[in-house]
């Protein structure tokens, strides 16, 4: 069963509308504009790394006639959100587990929209959230629910890694630096076991943990180590997963003002962020091209203005 994903867009970034004079040349993948190319009014919410983490498990489900799927993220998560829309376009039953049982009295964007999707939600303490990876939870699960698909948090499975491989293809071989965001490292891993020799993967990391170790653990049944063409940043975690400060919230307005694109503060926001400064301290060797992977995660932008007096235009 094949589900046609719509053709990379590379929309280049005009580097003088910013003000800044160098010989490089960057442009940006639209993944976010990416969708499994069917007539569904959620087709086009299934977006981003997510989708091409999410096309394999859904032909799985599909193709073994299982129920549905079981996964688990945060409140704000993009994972749950994409199984969420996954599960309406393709007809099948989904269950997500949220970290902290005090989101049973209250809600958001996200888990609005994954009930009005029909995610069944369960609310798990952070307890026994961090427990969801044990054997006995496991075992327990899939006694609860016979027949579903258990997907991880972040959706980083070996059917996810198959998918994430697609991102690059003949579109993106004439790049020389690919910047990708960094959450759990499923999509650089794919991205990496797809690109072309010549080319270098810039991973900008959005928490300060030790990537290498993860991303080597995800290639593990690839045969695959990272070397010397990955390089990981850490310089632009902005203090840590889903934070920030003003001068990203000043980035993000901008660049939509300039080139007319939204950008999510978590991931993608602070990977542009960074090239953007590399570029003008000159850490980029002259006349690059650079590519920068727009992951999508659009959604999260009302959950986040709900939290943020609405300080993203």
């Amino acid at each position: 069963m094949y589900y046609p994903i719509t053709g990379n867009r590379i929309d280049a970034i005009d580097l003088a509308k910013w003000n800044l004079d160098t010989s490089c040349q960057l442009s940006l993948l639209r993944a976010d504009l990416n969708h499994i190319d069917l007539v569904h009014q959620n087709s086009k919410l299934l977006t981003g790394n997510k989708l091409y983490k999410l096309k394999y498990n859904i032909h799985h489900i599909k193709n073994n006639k299982l129920k549905g799927i079981i996964t688990f993220g945060g409140a704000y998560s993009n994972h749950l959100h994409a199984v969420a829309a996954a599960g309406t376009i393709f007809n099948f039953k989904t269950i997500g587990v949220v970290r902290g049982e005090e989101w049973k009295n209250k809600t958001n964007p996200t888990l609005n929209f994954c009930i009005s999707a029909g995610m069944e939600l369960q609310y798990w303490s952070r307890t026994a959230y961090k427990q969801k990876t044990a054997t006995t939870t496991i075992v327990q699960l899939s006694k609860e629910y016979p027949k579903y698909f258990m997907v991880p948090e972040g959706g980083n499975n070996y059917l996810a890694l198959k998918g994430t491989k697609e991102i690059l293809d003949n579109t993106t071989a004439q790049f020389d630096i690919i910047g990708v965001p960094i959450g759990t490292g499923g999509t650089l891993s794919g991205m990496y076991l797809s690109k072309q020799k010549k080319q270098q993967i810039i991973g900008f990391a959005s928490v300060a943990m030790p990537f290498e170790a993860a991303l080597n653990k995800i290639l593990t049944n690839e045969n695959a180590i990272i070397k010397d063409d990955v390089a990981i940043n850490y310089d632009y975690t902005f203090g840590g997963f889903a934070k920030h400060n003003q001068e990203l919230i000043a980035f993000i307005n901008r660049f939509k003002v300039v080139y007319n694109i939204l950008l999510e503060p978590l991931y993608t926001a602070k990977m542009l962020f960074g090239i953007f400064k590399m570029l003008e301290n000159g850490n980029f060797k002259g006349n690059q091209k650079i590519l920068a992977v727009h992951t999508g995660g659009l959604q999260g932008i009302k959950g986040f203005n709900q939290q943020n007096e609405n300080c993203l235009h």
